[in-house]
């Protein structure tokens, strides 16, 4: 047996789309000079941007997978595998990030506000049950309530300037939220 036949050519590391397009929406927001914050999720790959643009803050989910709670479907969604082979594979997601930090994403809350929200409810929490983690269906209704607070706030700016013909608050395709994580 020959094995030089065996000896193949190494096989080139795969790139971690997320950890990439990340990269890129940092270096982004930072050359444009925006007021950006970034959280990892602590169930997931996904990577949760905010962005500041004038009064409000527009938010940017990058995963490898469809959003599993309500919270994570507030924020625009770019999907991306989780490995590639090729840069040129992520070239359409890396556009639409580029253009979603300088003029899409949805409208969320303040992140300064939502940490804030999460650090009382987390204390609050300890003192009912002597947990130091507040479970993820308590956090996730948090969010999701202050992030449909700052769309709503957003939606009646934008009608009473004459920017919107009315109010859109309905948060999923072809679904109905009612404000408080619930689907209806």
């Amino acid at each position: 047996m020959n094995t030089n036949n065996l000896i193949s050519k190494p096989i080139p590391a795969l790139i971690d789309a997320v950890d990439y397009l990340h990269k890129i929406a940092i270096e982004v927001a930072q050359a444009d000079g925006f007021e950006f914050h970034t959280d990892q999720s602590n169930c997931s790959e996904a990577v949760y941007c905010t962005i500041r643009r004038g009064r409000y803050w527009y938010g940017i989910r990058i995963a490898a997978h469809e959003p599993a709670y309500v919270c994570s479907a507030d924020y625009l969604q770019i999907l991306v595998p989780p490995k590639v082979a090729e840069l040129t594979t992520l070239s359409r997601a890396e556009r639409q990030l580029r253009h979603a930090i300088r003029h899409g994403g949805r409208v969320v809350a303040d992140p300064g506000e939502v940490n804030a929200a999460l650090v009382a409810a987390t204390e609050t929490y300890f003192q009912q049950t002597g947990r130091i983690e507040l479970p993820n269906s308590d956090a996730c209704a948090i969010r999701h309530r202050l992030h449909f607070r700052a769309r709503w706030i957003y939606d009646e700016e934008q009608t009473v300037s004459g920017r919107f013909p009315e109010p859109n608050h309905c948060n999923l395709p072809n679904g109905r939220e009612n404000g408080v994580g619930e689907l209806c």
